[in-house]
């Protein structure tokens, strides 16, 4: 198994255990980030309430992430498995900038945490 490949699989395993802290425990997830940002000294005011349009469509992102980093780790991976999982990380990561600028400094966690994906991602398969 190449690296690239183990590290697709280990991103596939760690978005499954982030989904599903985020479906069990929504607040207690934006209450950990709104903790780490105000540590931080940024501005928290992060929210993941279930009675929202978006909750539902984050735990489905995220459910398609798992499947498509699994996918792109695997032996005889489709490219566009890679491509649709950094296109992702990549928008997410300018999503979240723009929130961080607009919003509140605390989604600088965020952008910063899907930045770092895509960039390991970037780096994987430049190798």
């Amino acid at each position: 198994m190449t690296f690239e490949q183990r590290l697709c699989r280990s991103w596939a395993v760690i978005f499954a255990i982030a989904g599903a802290g985020f479906l069990v425990e929504p607040d207690l997830v934006a209450a950990l980030l709104n903790g780490l940002a105000d540590g931080l000294g940024l501005a928290s005011g992060m929210g993941a309430g279930r009675d929202t349009l978006w909750y539902p469509l984050a735990l489905s992102l995220m459910a398609v992430l798992v499947l498509l980093a699994w996918e792109a780790g695997a032996p005889a991976a489709p490219p566009l498995a890679f491509r649709a999982l950094l296109l992702s990380k990549l928008a997410s990561t300018g999503g979240f900038a723009w929130l961080a600028l607009t919003v509140a400094g605390g989604w600088w966690l965020c952008a910063g945490a899907d930045g770092f994906v895509a960039a390991t991602l970037l780096f994987a398969r430049g190798r």
